[in-house]
C-alpha cells in the first residue's frame, strides 16, 4: 500500500512538473503583455478540463491506493503572467485574479490604489478607466482622482502611488477627528490609508491628502508643519491647473498669515511663494512660521505637529516647472 501510495504521488509529480513545463514553454513563445483581458476560462471548460485531468490522474494509480482529487473553484480566473504584484501576496498563487474572488475584487493590471464604498466592495482605481458601478461614494471618489490625475502634477503623485510595489493604497468612508475635535479627512501615516468620509469636497482637496500618502511613499510622511505646508502648496498647484488660474490665486487659505505678534518672516516668505520663490530657505521658514503664524494655527491644526518630520524632505520642489 506505501508503495502504490508512492507510485501515485510520484506519477502526479511528473504530471504536474509537465504540464508546468508546458506552460513555461507557451509562456516563452508568447508576446502578450501582462493584460487581464481574454484570460478567463469558463465554467463548462473548467468543469471539462478538471474531470478529465481527474480521470487520468486516477487511471494512473493502482485499484487498491485511496487517491484524493482537490476540487477547484467552479469557473477559473487566472493571468496568463505571475502577477507584477507577486511579492505582495505571498500566500496566493501568482497567476490567481484577484486571489480567487473576482465578484468581490477587481484587478485591471496587478498594481492599486482601491476604494472601499460604503456598500463594503473594495474595487482598483485605474487611471482613465469610468466606474460604472452605483457606490455614491466610490463614484464621488473615482472622479476627483480622475480629475486631479488629469492635471500634470496629480498625474505624477498618482501614477507613483499606483505603480508602487508596496501594500495598496485603500480610499475608505471612514471619518476622523482632528486636533480641534471636529471630523476631518486624512491620510494615515504607515498604514497607507485614507479617510474620506462626510460631506463630499472639491477634489483639491484630496489632492492634499494624496500628497501625505506621497510623503510616506517616500519616508518622510507624519504630522508635521514642514509637511503640511507642501501638502498645502500641492494642493494650490493642482487647484491653478483645474481651474486654469494662476498659483498665487489659488494659494490655499490655511496658509495664510494670521498676523500675530513675530510672525513678519512667515509674512515675506508667504508673500515670496505667491511671487514664485521656491527653495529649501523659503520651505524652512513657511514650516518654522506655519506652527504659530499662519491660519491653521489660529484653528488649532498644528498644536501638535512637530516643525519637521524625521527624514524631511522637501520633493514639493519637483512639481514647479519653469
Amino acid at each position: 500500500m506505501k508503495h502504490s501510495l508512492l507510485t501515485c504521488f510520484l506519477l502526479m509529480t511528473a504530471v504536474t512538473l509537465q504540464i508546468a513545463a508546458a506552460q513555461d514553454t507557451i509562456n516563452q513563445s508568447s508576446q502578450v503583455n501582462f493584460s487581464p483581458y481574454a484570460e478567463w476560462e469558463s465554467a463548462d471548460s473548467a468543469i471539462a478540463r478538471q474531470n478529465a485531468y481527474s480521470a487520468y490522474l486516477q487511471s494512473l494509480c493502482p485499484p487498491d491506493t485511496v487517491y484524493i482529487v482537490l476540487i477547484t473553484p467552479v469557473g477559473l480566473y487566472f493571468w496568463l503572467r505571475v502577477d507584477p504584484m507577486v511579492d505582495k501576496y505571498l500566500n496566493a498563487s501568482p497567476y490567481a485574479y484577484c486571489n480567487g474572488n473576482p465578484l468581490k475584487y477587481i484587478d485591471p493590471d496587478g498594481r492599486e490604489i482601491t476604494i472601499t464604498g460604503e456598500d463594503g466592495r473594495t474595487i482598483t482605481y485605474v487611471p482613465g478607466k469610468q466606474y460604472d458601478g452605483n457606490d455614491s461614494f466610490t463614484k464621488e471618489m473615482w472622479s476627483q482622482l480622475d480629475e486631479i490625475s488629469s492635471t500634470q502634477s496629480g498625474g505624477i503623485v498618482i501614477n507613483e502611488l499606483v505603480n508602487d510595489d508596496g501594500k495598496a493604497f485603500n480610499i475608505t468612508s471612514q471619518i476622523a477627528k482632528g486636533p480641534n475635535g471636529l471630523n476631518v479627512r486624512c491620510y494615515t501615516n504607515g498604514k497607507r490609508l485614507f479617510k474620506m468620509g462626510g460631506e463630499f469636497i472639491g477634489s483639491e482637496y484630496f489632492a492634499h491628502e494624496l500628497f501625505h500618502a506621497y510623503q510616506d511613499l517616500h519616508g518622510y510622511g507624519g504630522a508635521s508643519c514642514a509637511n503640511d505646508v507642501e501638502s498645502y502648496i500641492f494642493q494650490g498647484l493642482v487647484s491653478s491647473e483645474l481651474q486654469k488660474i494662476p498659483f498665487e490665486i489659488s494659494i490655499p487659505p490655511q496658509l495664510m498669515p494670521n498676523y500675530t505678534a513675530g510672525g513678519t518672516q512667515y509674512e515675506s516668505a508667504y508673500i515670496g511663494l505667491g511671487e514664485g520663490r521656491h527653495d529649501t530657505n523659503l520651505l524652512n521658514a513657511l514650516a518654522i512660521g506655519f506652527k504659530q503664524h499662519s491660519y491653521a494655527a489660529s484653528m488649532g491644526i498644528t498644536e501638535k505637529y512637530t516643525i519637521f518630520s524625521k527624514n524631511q524632505q522637501y520633493r514639493i520642489l519637483l512639481f514647479w516647472r519653469p
